[in-house]
């Protein structure tokens, strides 16, 4: 195993993901009208989640475990459930999931892909 390949693709896989998938899902959201909050640090908090989904997702990809993205989607629909009620933030917040979880998708699977280059087939 040639670490000097693994661990550089690696990291910069998941800060793709998690730095680059939040620009993305940045520049997509900041089109849609989100009335702010009044407290910076709840607003932040989404930010954060997002890093915590991308990172998530991502490692679940590459260790093939598809079935448990679901969850990652389960547990955040749960946490908004009321939230969720209201038209506008519904979309909101489906775009930016979405948007998310698919960033995470595709860098997970290139990284799996471009591991299995390296390691050969598991």
């Amino acid at each position: 195993m040639n670490l000097w390949y693994v661990i550089p693709v690696t990291v910069i896989s998941y800060a793709v993901s998690i730095w680059g998938g939040g620009w993305l899902v940045g520049r997509l959201c900041r089109h849609l009208k989100m009335p702010q909050t009044e407290d910076p640090g709840v607003a932040r908090a989404g930010r954060f989640i997002g890093y915590f989904e991308r990172i998530i997702v991502t490692t679940l990809v590459l260790l093939a475990q598809y079935d448990a993205i679901a969850f990652v989607l389960m547990a955040k629909s749960i946490a908004r459930f009321d939230d969720l009620k209201k038209r506008h933030f519904a979309e909101y917040y489906l775009i930016g999931t979405l948007s998310s979880v698919t960033i995470a998708l595709l860098i997970g699977l290139l990284l799996r892909y471009l591991l299995t280059l390296q390691l050969g087939p598991r």
